[in-house]
């Protein structure tokens, strides 16, 4: 058994903009359904915003209506269902990547929000531990004290987190590049 690990259009995403420039955002891509778990990312977004109010917290997304609701009462912008460009627009303008899924396979959400320069900051569940390194090339959290004290802290710390940004965007170009993706299967199957 041999796992070949997902890849994206590296070029498609990927962002060398000044990320000083990016507004003070925390986003999230994805339906608003359990796996997801947006009870716990709205509960990130009310203790986040409570304690600073120069933060915004973004769902591109929708889904359930209890758990839409429940987000947009914890101050969460729910902005449905956008085109992959307003994706990559709406990526390249934030800072920070909020995955709370409860579990994942191997998540291209947050591949692609890293290609865009994003820090992620994802929960200490199957597929998202896979893609990052945390504290190298963003973060994993176990509860919503965790990324709570996380999101502050890079909220506190440009210099940390545009390190971040830069950390997980260049393993992101390296780790997903289709190059890599058909070498390893051209390896497989012996081409």
């Amino acid at each position: 058994c041999v796992v070949v690990e997902n890849a994206v259009n590296v070029e498609a995403w990927n962002y060398q903009g000044d990320w000083a420039a990016r507004k003070k955002q925390v986003i999230t891509v994805g339906q608003i359904r359990l796996q997801k778990d947006p009870m716990r990312f709205a509960q990130v977004a009310k203790e986040v915003l409570a304690q600073r109010k120069d933060v915004e917290f973004v769902w591109v997304g929708d889904g359930e209506e209890e758990s839409k609701q429940a987000l947009m009462s914890a101050g969460v912008n729910v902005l449905g269902w956008k085109t992959p460009d307003e994706v990559k627009t709406l990526l390249q303008s934030s800072r920070y990547y909020l995955s709370t899924a409860l579990w994942e396979g191997m998540p291209v959400s947050p591949i692609e929000a890293m290609l865009s320069g994003c820090v992620a900051i994802l929960s200490d569940c199957a597929g998202n531990i896979d893609i990052v390194a945390s504290e190298k090339t963003g973060y994993v959290f176990n509860d919503v004290l965790g990324a709570v004290q996380q999101i502050c802290l890079l909220l506190n710390d440009d210099k940390l987190a545009s390190g971040l940004s830069d950390a997980g965007r260049n393993h992101s170009a390296t780790q997903y590049a289709v190059e890599r993706y058909v070498h390893e299967m051209n390896s497989l199957i012996k081409v």
